[in-house]
């Protein structure tokens, strides 16, 4: 079961979303919210897998309530406007509905949170990233990753069949992987340790690519595989 929470300011809204709860089994509503301030309570308090959050709202934000949580749980977003889809994907939420929501949309929302709560528990590599590329929001899973480099202010991800553009910072990249599965070798580069091939005090050996291990790296490297 999964156990969730409702916060949106709006009344009607917020019954539909109760309604639609109500009439999904794996579902369990915890409590229905109008505004940030209770929603924070109720998640410092109570045990939450997921949320249905509003983004307008007086006061503070959901957005802004996103940016408070030390932890967050799984997160569908609700809006009435459509100027927030692409913002959405920076906190990698689940889905993004547009009001007004139908059951059938609902529905389909609540199954890709289905399928990534099922992911708590497996190995990280199991687990989801969202990039934003050029023109489309892409999701990958971590263990398709083989190396990441930098092109100029975009990142290329290269996978076993397709290389994506995607915007962001290594920096920003990095954040975002599990770090006992990844390693920056170099200023360009970010690997995906089990992808490794082999390696020397140069180079490393990566899905058919030789790439260079930066000398304030190798340290680092050099330790987290033991050698």
């Amino acid at each position: 079961m999964i156990r969730c929470l409702i916060v949106d300011d709006e009344n009607i809204s917020r019954k539909f979303l109760e309604h639609f709860v109500g009439q999904t089994t794996p579902l369990i509503l915890v409590k229905s919210c109008n505004n940030s301030e209770e929603a924070a309570k109720v998640l410092s308090e109570e045990k939450v897998d997921l949320v249905f959050l509003d983004i307008e709202m007086p006061g503070k934000s959901g957005l802004e309530l996103l940016d408070q949580l030390e932890v967050t749980p799984l997160i569908i977003l609700v809006s009435s406007q459509e100027k927030y889809a692409l913002k959405s994907f920076d906190y990698e939420v689940v889905d993004y509905l547009l009001k007004p929501i139908t059951f059938q949309r609902f529905e389909k929302a609540v199954l890709k949170a289905q399928r990534q709560f099922s992911f708590k528990g497996n190995s990280p590599l199991d687990k989801t990233i969202l990039l934003k590329a050029t023109n489309k929001i892409v999701k990958l899973i971590f263990r398709d990753i083989i190396y990441i480099e930098a092109k100029g202010d975009y990142l290329q991800v290269h996978t076993a069949d397709k290389k994506i553009l995607v915007h962001g910072t290594m920096s920003e990249m990095l954040s975002k992987l599990p770090p006992a599965e990844f390693s920056r070798i170099h200023r360009s580069y970010i690997v995906r340790d089990g992808a490794i091939e082999k390696f020397d005090k140069f180079l490393v050996h990566i899905g058919g690519a030789e790439l260079p291990l930066g000398e304030s790296y190798k340290k680092a490297f050099f330790l987290k595989i033991n050698i």
